[in-house]
């Protein structure tokens, strides 16, 4: 069809079909943002706020205080003033124990931590899995470094990568 989906529709229905299915959520992770989250959240066609703590402290000059009173108070507004538009709010947990402060604090969803740390630390311990499981020494030990094909993520350091029997790499 051209548009990559299998409906039989015309370009002005498949447009109305997706358009319907979109939600429009803003985030509201800068002081300015929150100086005027009643009237964002208020907005027709916004479905809900999403909160981004970690911009908003920083915006707020409390770089990571999350406790700060004055930052739990703005969580505060801005779940109060989104519920008062009738509209729902999602808040990045990085933790277990944040994703519970987070719906204690009234927010309906959480952003559970970051795909990528995810993916990250399912393939080191698919790696430490399988050097378990060798009868040799893995030549490589991945300290703070994860190999992805030609590119080397590490904290500073790129160890040589000359191949040895029983090395280990993640492509």
């Amino acid at each position: 069809d051209g548009f990559g989906w299998r409906l039989k529709l015309s370009v002005a229905e498949t447009m109305a079909h997706f358009n319907r299915e979109v939600l429009l959520i803003p985030q509201c992770e800068t002081a300015e943002a929150l100086a005027q989250i009643e009237e964002i959240a208020a907005l027709p066609g916004v479905d809900g706020i999403f909160i981004g703590p970690f911009d908003l402290s920083i915006s707020m000059g409390m770089a990571g205080d999350f406790e700060n009173p004055v930052f739990q108070e703005a969580l505060e507004r801005i779940v109060t003033a989104t519920h008062r538009a009738g509209k729902f709010t999602i808040l990045f947990a990085g933790t277990g124990q944040k994703a519970r402060e987070a719906y204690a604090l009234g927010n309906d969803s959480v952003a559970y931590s970051l795909d990528l740390d995810h993916y990250i630390q399912a393939l080191q311990k698919a790696v430490r899995a399988l050097a378990r499981r060798l009868s040799e020494q893995v030549a490589f030990k991945m300290k703070g470094s994860v190999v992805y094909g030609n590119n080397i993520h590490s904290s500073g350091h790129l160890p040589e990568l000359e191949p040895k029997r029983g090395q280990i790499f993640a492509f």
